[in-house]
């Protein structure tokens, strides 16, 4: 079970209280029809911001290829079916890795119809309600760029098994991997009055565009599907708070790291400072630390520091996480035991986020995903 749970944060963290439907409730049936699920321990992960975790799991062991769950639902809620079996998971040189799982919604009163193969189930044909439907319009758009950016990852983690260093495979990954966000923005311009386009505007996108890119991008949407609950959960983004305009001085904080030792904000002045907000279960927070990594290593020399904060809800992941990913500065939880929520200080909405702040402790910005334009930056600033 632990080797899927890295894969539950995002939803939970992303899309807490999101449901799009306040007020119905009812029954539920969800059938999945999946090639080769026979035998297997079968998960079903279901958003429900009344859990401490965010999120609800029930689970079942399929005696056939076909299983079936049932129950009921206060609103339209995001939900994801996982298998946990040795048979499907994937060894690396670090972690064992489970197979993709399939992102569906559940809604009151529907009948939710999953059909794939085990192996595969993140490519999964969906049917049975209006926000399902439209989520298997967009795995069928985007499904070639998905099966390429996987057999790209199939090599790499075959080649690490192997003891071999992969450095320009990465780079061949992070480039298809932003080639797959393309495609969802292009499904995003072609179906601005769909339900589901500002849901994958924030699940798909956001982590990977600038603040300016992604209000472009919201932008394009409808005026009916803006007013829906995911609209205006993208639109919250676009609020900043006056303490994070540039130039003005951070937000103060005191917390307590992963060494249970307390930190603040005055202790990093004096230097520049990065404050990188990620998660061990963000793929796109894992994929971009090599290059981060280096970066820090290229101005650690002249001063710059680092502080990384994780939504981490599983302790040991996000321990060996730091470990695997060479992330040697201080680090803290926002999950953990903290006198501040320090995510909502500074308006994180999506992972990674890094912040940088100067040596008088004043914001000069923040930068959502990937970004060129971060490194960019610090380019300018240490000149």
């Amino acid at each position: 079970m632990k080797n899927i749970l890295f894969l539950l944060p995002a939803m939970a963290i992303l899309f807490s209280s999101c449901g799009t439907d306040k007020g119905k409730s009812g029954s539920y049936t969800v059938i999945a029809e999946m090639d080769g699920i026979s035998g297997s321990d079968v998960v079903m992960m279901i958003e429900d911001p009344t859990n401490p975790q965010g999120f609800r799991i029930d689970s079942l062991k399929a005696s056939s290829d076909k299983i079936e769950f049932k129950g009921n639902i206060d609103t339209v809620r995001v939900a994801m079916l996982a298998v946990d079996d040795p048979r499907f998971v994937r060894g690396t040189k670090e972690e064992p890795v489970p197979a993709m799982p399939v992102q569906f919604f559940i809604e009151p009163g529907e009948t939710i119809h999953l059909q794939g193969d085990v192996r595969k189930m993140h490519l999964s044909r969906l049917s049975g309600s209006t926000m399902n439907d439209q989520m298997d319009l967009l795995v069928q758009h985007v499904k070639d760029q998905q099966v390429l950016v996987d057999s790209l990852v199939d090599l790499m983690r075959n080649a690490q098994s192997a003891g071999l260093d992969t450095p320009e495979l990465r780079e061949r990954i992070r480039e298809e991997y932003l080639r797959l966000v393309e495609i969802y923005a292009d499904f995003v311009k072609k179906n601005n009055d769909l339900d589901i386009s500002p849901f994958i505007i924030k699940m798909y996108i956001a982590q990977f565009y600038e603040m300016k890119d992604l209000k472009a991008l919201y932008d394009v949407l409808s005026e009916r599907v803006k007013a829906t609950a995911f609209g205006k959960l993208v639109a919250d983004d676009f609020y900043e708070s006056p303490e994070l305009i540039g130039g003005t001085m951070a937000p103060d904080f005191t917390l307590t790291d992963k060494d249970n030792k307390s930190i603040k904000l005055a202790d990093y002045k004096g230097n520049y400072l990065v404050i990188s907000f990620w998660g061990s279960w963000c793929k796109p927070c894992r994929i971009s630390h090599p290059k981060f990594v280096e970066t820090v290593n290229k101005y650690k020399s002249k001063g710059l520091q680092v502080l990384g904060i994780a939504a981490d809800r599983d302790m040991q992941e996000w321990l060996n996480a730091i470990s695997e990913d060479k992330l040697s500065w201080q680090h803290v939880n926002a999950f953990s035991e903290q006198p501040l929520d320090i995510l909502a200080l500074y308006t994180i909405k999506a992972f990674p986020t890094k912040v940088i702040i100067d040596p008088e402790g004043k914001y000069l910005g923040q930068f959502v995903g990937d970004d060129p334009e971060f490194y960019a930056f610090l380019e300018k600033l240490y000149k």
